[in-house]
């Protein structure tokens, strides 16, 4: 099995899961980084309307600059995705999914 094939082929649970899990502390204990998109917000603020509140007033660029590149990568990462990967094909179903959608 190639490392691409591996790589694109789907994860199983027991594997993905704690390796997500492990990736913030990880970030945390190696760099003193915080993960997550709801911090970009202070910092698209500070980017805005930088002076105005004193909130907003600090180095957006050395706090947050890695935290927004993140943000534009999973923005990127999930357009990438869904133009490249997907077929164009409707999802396939089954008769019990669509008898509950429709029940909705």
């Amino acid at each position: 099995m190639s490392f691409r094939t591996l790589l694109l082929a789907p994860w199983p649970w027991y594997v993905a899961g704690p390796f997500i899990g492990l990736f913030v502390p990880a970030l945390l204990l190696t760099g003193n980084r915080l993960f997550g998109i709801s911090g970009n917000l202070r910092h698209a603020c500070a980017i805005a309307m930088p002076g105005r509140v004193e909130f907003f007033r600090y180095d957006w660029r050395r706090t947050g600059g890695w935290n927004l590149a993140f943000a534009l990568g999973v923005i990127l990462g999930g357009a990438i995705a869904g133009h490249w990967m997907s077929n164009g094909a409707p999802v396939q179903l089954s008769a019990a999914a669509h008898e509950s959608i429709a029940a909705m």
